[in-house]
């Protein structure tokens, strides 16, 4: 019957630390990762709206060759597509993911009206490829120069007019002749569990806490010593949150400090310094914000649990210290004669109090 007892308790001992670190787990999330508009808040002090279109898209030599026409292009998009406008459509992306996420929505459907963009983005191309072309010398000849390589003018055409020239909108289906949409992404990998794995996450924020009250409540019971048993339950919480809460400070503390560029692949040189524009401008910043704050989420919610099972083991402690400081109930002293110095005490021992009773001497 004992060794039944110690099983079960060891068992409902692990269920509570179990069900404890996931509860941790789970607030941590909630609080983060799982609230759009701290997403959101990253994304915005990251600094990485502004850098994102320089790191992501950029123009390489294959796309154009001529460096004249690639430095401008980069930086007409740049222009063009300013950090507002990502910060914009970042969010209507974001938005349109956590109403899939919390089941407001069937599906991720967003629109990014880059079309609108086109007329704009080649009016910034020719205003910033003008000046560069008055700083070239003129053709020798009239034959038409290609765009391939611009080295001189042609004769007869002002800088301004042969820059709108060379910059007229392509036809055909290019970046900016249609939106950017959700469509776009179809290749990406569906994960149709995650909106129900958020709901359980709400379901379990609640749950968890009953379980531990429940496990608690029969590990106390199946104690022999009820409020010893309440003290190993508090010590067991204190120190399973004390090792999360060591965790979410390292992270708070150490996470401006982590660099993602082991994750560049250094396989194919020509995609190596673009990667390594993307680790350094967003990923960087971005990681760099949102581990300390994940970090202090999770200190948070450990430093609570610590708080309070902190606060029931050290009243457990005290309470037995109490208890055994008073001592055992002393033994028990044989009755004072208070009868007067001739009459007898009265006996210890019942056997004593069928003798007869001597007499008093006058």
């Amino acid at each position: 019957m004992n060794i039944a007892l110690r099983i079960t308790r060891w068992l409902l001992a692990i269920g509570i630390s179990a069900a404890l670190s996931l509860w941790i787990f789970l607030a941590t999330i909630n609080a983060t990762v799982a609230n759009r508009d701290v997403v959101k808040g990253w994304l915005a002090r990251s600094g990485a709206y502004d850098a994102a279109l320089h790191s992501f898209l950029r123009i390489s030599p294959k796309t154009q060759p001529d460096p004249l026409l690639r430095d401008s292009a980069q930086q007409a998009l740049e222009q063009t597509f300013s950090g507002a406008f990502i910060h914009q459509s970042t969010e209507a992306a974001v938005d349109a993911s956590y109403n899939w996420l919390e089941g407001s929505a069937n599906t991720i459907t967003f629109t990014i009206p880059l079309q609108e963009k086109e007329v704009e983005f080649y009016a910034n191309l020719s205003n910033i490829l003008a000046p560069k072309l008055r700083e070239l010398p003129a053709c020798a000849t009239r034959v038409p120069v290609s765009t391939a390589t611009i080295t001189c003018l042609p004769p007869g055409i002002d800088a301004a007019s042969y820059a709108s020239q060379i910059t007229r909108p392509a036809s055909g289906d290019g970046l900016l002749k249609k939106p950017l949409t959700h469509e776009t992404f179809a290749s990406a990998p569906t994960l149709p569990w995650l909106p129900m794995a958020v709901q359980w996450l709400h379901i379990s924020l609640w749950g968890l806490p009953l379980v531990i009250l429940l496990f608690g409540l029969l590990y106390m019971l199946a104690s022999p010593d009820r409020i010893r048993g309440v003290g190993h339950i508090a010590r067991r919480l204190t120190l399973g949150a004390a090792i999360t809460l060591v965790g979410g400070a390292f992270m708070w503390f150490t996470g401006t400090a982590i660099n993602l560029s082991g994750a560049i692949d250094t396989s194919d040189p020509g995609q190596t310094e673009q990667q390594q524009a993307i680790v350094d401008m967003v990923m960087n910043p971005i990681a760099r914000t949102v581990l300390p704050d994940v970090g202090q989420a999770l200190a948070l919610y450990s430093s609570l649990v610590v708080g309070i099972a902190g606060a029931m083991w050290l009243g457990v402690v005290i309470w037995r210290h109490k208890r055994n400081s008073s001592g055992p109930a002393s033994p028990t002293q044989p009755p004072q004669n208070t009868n007067g110095p001739n009459v007898p005490p009265p006996p210890t021992n019942p056997q004593e109090s069928q003798l007869p009773t001597p007499l008093a001497r006058p």
